[in-house]
């Protein structure tokens, strides 16, 4: 089936391709390098590996068709990285638009929790399987797991975990941040976080709650230290942390004892399903080549997990290998870096890019413990906008520290004027 995601990315790419060619003299700063380069390795590696794999294991070529994941992530990644390399300016909308988006997204996931024609007709719209739907609608409450617009309970606790890595950068800042932006976007931000947090405790997502608190503590670390707000920021901060785990005791302890079951039950079965899943995958790695290269994703869902092993680090050295992994989570580091960088930015918007992409890395990094997120397939593309945009940003303040000769006819001014 193809999605909203799918169109987008083929109608990106031609115009990339096009602004690839006219900007093909522009200097790129060393880490803008490093990522394109890494993203190329990613994809070279990801088809001829898995073309290879197929035929070595299956004796038949079998195209790597998850590729296109990836093909759809760079093409958002640039786009957004093209329009925040131009301008600063351009940063604010942006990060407006997407969370104007994400708020949206947000209350079709609280319009689940309910039950009647419009929580099931929004249900249905966003199922992937019947038995999600039935799961849903024909539980009580107390039970109930929605699954907003991603269609699956933990991608969407993840999702959600992303939503409040976008609204955490405006709440509690300190006081030069607070000229932007503006009391009616800061209450928008506030109103994301409190929704995202609803819908995260109704997906009942452990591994995404986990990822949560992760992002919570992160948040109150970047103040105190990257921002440097303070001794009072941490107090700001571990107040707020205690409001809100105050009100959700109160509002949400039905979510909250779901949680709790879910963890004991987990706790009793030693690691459920993921631990066999861990298990079945490893076992296809037995060779030095297979560790180095990987054994493919069609050879992986054939001989291994037919879903894919849910503990993606493992999923990933089982298909890609040691050198696919390594890509992979080298790129997410890279982007790290130039986010720290951002996120001590005397500009709110830049500065608020930052610590969103800061966040939602280290979210999805312990997210990723217990599901996808380079495989995601239904809310996969969203992170890697502003991915992209953090990216865009550091290379506009390196191209502006570091004017260079772009054009011939630039070299030729210079030449005569040195004549």
């Amino acid at each position: 089936m193809v999605g909203a995601d799918d169109l987008a990315a083929l109608i990106l790419l031609p115009i990339l391709s096009i602004g690839l060619a006219i900007e093909a003299r522009r200097a790129l700063a060393p880490a803008t390098l490093v990522i394109a380069c890494l993203w190329l390795a990613i994809l070279v590696h990801g088809v001829v590996m898995g073309v290879v794999a197929s035929l070595q294991f299956l004796g038949q070529v079998d195209l790597p068709t998850e590729m296109w994941q990836y093909v759809k992530r760079i093409a958002f990644f640039y786009a957004a990285f093209a329009l925040a390399s131009r301008s600063t300016q351009t940063i604010a909308p942006a990060f407006k638009a997407i969370t104007a988006v994400l708020l949206v997204a947000a209350l079709i996931g609280i319009l689940q929790i309910g039950s009647g024609g419009l929580s099931e007709t929004l249900s249905s719209v966003y199922m992937r399987s019947d038995a999600q739907l039935e799961r849903l609608v024909d539980r009580a409450l107390e039970t109930r797991r929605t699954y907003g617009v991603a269609g699956h309970p933990v991608a969407w606790g993840g999702f959600c975990m992303f939503m409040a890595a976008m609204a955490l950068p405006f709440v509690l800042v300190r006081r030069r941040y607070r000229r932007e932006p503006g009391p009616g976007w800061r209450a928008a931000f506030s109103v994301l976080l409190a929704l995202a947090t609803l819908n995260l405790l109704f997906s009942v997502s452990r591994v995404a709650l986990v990822a949560f608190l992760f992002v919570l503590v992160l948040k109150g670390g970047l103040e105190l230290f990257v921002r440097q707000g303070g001794l009072s920021a941490f107090i700001k901060w571990l107040a707020w942390v205690g409001g809100t785990l105050a009100v959700a005791l109160y509002f949400a302890l039905d979510r909250l004892a779901l949680l709790a079951f879910r963890f004991m039950a987990l706790a009793d079965q030693a690691g459920g399903g993921r631990v066999d899943q861990v298990a079945s995958g490893l076992s296809l790695i037995d060779s030095g080549a297979t560790l180095l290269t990987g054994v493919g994703n069609a050879v992986q869902r054939l001989q291994g997990v037919s879903h894919g092993v849910e503990v993606e680090p493992v999923y990933l050295l089982v298909n890609y290998g040691l050198v696919g992994t390594l890509c992979r989570y080298g790129l997410l580091l890279s982007v790290a870096a130039i986010a720290i960088r951002a996120t001590r930015s005397s500009d709110e918007w830049s500065s608020a890019a930052g610590m969103a992409a800061l966040l939602a890395l280290g979210g999805y990094a312990v997210f990723s413990l217990g599901y996808f997120f380079f495989q995601e397939l239904y809310v996969g593309m969203v992170p890697w906008l502003l991915f992209g945009m953090v990216t865009g940003l550091h290379q506009l303040g390196w191209s502006e520290k570091c004017p260079v000769r772009s054009s011939p006819s630039a070299d030729y001014a210079e030449l005569a004027g040195r004549a």
